[in-house]
């Protein structure tokens, strides 16, 4: 069932290809008020077992840079890091 909604884009980023919308300060997909609860219920599971897989085969380091917890980095660092790479990112 959810096979049918993500096809084969799994991997892509989904905005780009269809998958998914962003609109209003969100994300949502493209077709969502379409599937019933159990296939909603599908689609999320899928979802957390794919996530699930790749923190097991990546790691919880692969997203500490989006930890709260984190002492932000000051301007004049960027500023220097930006400098030193000529602006590029």
């Amino acid at each position: 069932m959810a096979r049918r909604i993500l096809g084969s884009a799994w991997w892509a980023g989904f905005t780009f290809n269809g998958i998914t919308a962003y609109g209003d300060g969100h994300d949502s997909l493209i077709g969502g008020d379409a599937l019933s609860d159990g296939e909603r219920d599908v689609l999320v599971e899928l979802c957390r077992q794919r996530l699930d897989a790749f923190r097991e085969q990546r790691g919880e380091e692969v997203f500490a840079h989006r930890s709260r917890h984190r002492t932000p980095i000051s301007g004049s660092v960027k500023y220097q890091v930006l400098t030193r790479a000529r602006g590029r990112c």
